[in-house]
């Protein structure tokens, strides 16, 4: 009886070892798969990486937000926002103003919204009328102690990802006088 007994209990610990052995699998790949973290003031352009040198301007008594990109002669964009920590979709229109011009490689690219009722845009040569340039894709700022960070990541319309991390640090956001 003994001896059924701890045959029983080997076979059950056997059944969980060989379980979870099958639940950590699928993690491992995940994890694999899952886009990477972006450093900071780093733009990756339908798979090429580059290092940016950044800026921002703090205006209108800190709720507007100007941010500055370049990579040499390479790539170039500013961005606005009308507010600072938001989260958003960027294939949809806002009710608040958000806009992006970026040349890369003497492409142009841009995405305009000015309320929930107005978005446009342009890539390379094609415009976008009341549509977004991005067919998935979220944009976050965040303004803390440490600075401001100003991350996208999305798929364009032509298909090429974009995924960008701008920060400024705290000591370095220029603030002009305010009337």
């Amino acid at each position: 009886m003994k001896a059924k007994f701890f045959l029983v209990l080997a076979a059950v610990a056997l059944l969980f070892t060989a379980c979870k052995k099958d639940e950590e699998q699928p993690q491992d790949n995940n994890n694999s798969n899952q886009e990477q973290t972006l450093e900071n003031n780093t733009l990756i352009y339908d798979g090429v990486t580059y290092q940016l040198q950044s800026e921002a301007i703090l205006e209108s008594e800190g709720t507007y937000l100007s941010y500055f990109a370049r990579s040499g002669e390479t790539v170039d964009f500013q961005g606005h926002i009308d507010g600072l920590n938001k989260t958003f979709d960027l294939t949809k229109a806002q009710d608040f103003m958000f806009d992006l011009y970026m040349f890369i490689n003497q492409t142009p690219i841009s995405l305009c919204f000015y309320d929930a009722n107005s978005i446009n845009g342009q890539i390379g040569d094609t415009q976008y009328s009341e549509e977004s340039i991005f067919s998935e894709g979220t944009f976050t700022n965040t303004y803390n102690d440490s600075g401001v960070t100003c991350e996208l990541n999305g798929t364009l319309k032509n298909g090429k990802k974009m995924a960008y991390k701008v920060f400024v640090p705290e000591s370095e956001i220029q603030r002009p006088p305010h009337k």
